[in-house]
């Protein structure tokens, strides 16, 4: 529905924001983020920080207006994860950030399905596709710009361990995802037209992870991370 779109668009859109406002000095050492806009100076710390919170704030008002009392629960469980809890709290502090920062996404999928249905297990489950994504999205990301993220205070597990290691453990994670996507689809969505989409965006995304595994690269995680996006 119309509504949920603007919210998600709002709320998101701040806690995006925020997170490129807090962590403007990380940014401006990594050549992958030294463009955004408030290192490269195009934006004020002030202005970005203002339009954060008023972003969020319209995005918060109108799911309780629009929406009622529990999709906007998760709106802002999701907006206070990824914003303060992996972005100020975790980020910098331990390798677990993801982990538990990634809850953010489960909170988006509840927020819209609160709108239509009570909470269940089918519910949680299919939230789980997204957590179980996350990781191996954001890591593949880490190796591919490893040197970048070496000169911050990001902790990400794939600076804990060897590369060769880390990068079998994401492909594999990549993997697990994708299975876990299609179990989800075979035994809950039932759409025929979906699935079949679904095939080939999983065989195309555990292609980069099968490629990883028999021949290791960092671009091979640029194309995983890029085809990621898509899945």
């Amino acid at each position: 529905m119309g509504e949920l779109a603007i919210v998600g668009l709002l709320s998101t859109g701040g806690s995006a924001v925020f997170n490129m406002y807090y962590e403007r000095d990380i940014d401006a050492k990594m050549s992958r983020t030294r463009n955004r806009p408030i290192p490269a100076g195009r934006v004020s710390p002030g202005a970005a920080l203002i339009e954060s919170l008023a972003l969020s704030l319209l995005g918060f008002a109108l799911s309780y207006v629009w929406l009622g009392l529990w999709p906007t629960i998760f709106v802002v469980l999701g907006w206070f994860l990824y914003a303060i809890i992996y972005t100020v709290l975790l980020k910098c502090r331990s390798w677990s950030n993801i982990l538990i920062g990634g809850v953010a996404g489960n909170a988006a999928l509840l927020a819209g399905w609160t709108i239509a249905r009570p909470l269940d297990l089918e519910a949680f489950l299919l939230s789980m596709a997204i957590y179980l994504w996350i990781p191996a999205h954001i890591w593949s990301l880490v190796i591919r710009a490893k040197d970048d993220y070496s000169r911050t205070c990001i902790k990400m597990l794939p600076l804990e361990m060897s590369e060769e290691k880390a990068m079998i453990m994401v492909a594999l994670l990549n993997v697990f995802s994708n299975v876990y996507m299609l179990l989800l689809y075979i035994l809950i969505l039932k759409n025929l037209i979906g699935l079949i989409i679904l095939l080939i965006t999983a065989a195309w995304s555990s292609y980069y992870s099968v490629k990883a595994i028999i021949k290791p690269s960092r671009e091979v995680f640029w194309q995983m991370f890029k085809q990621a996006r898509l899945y």
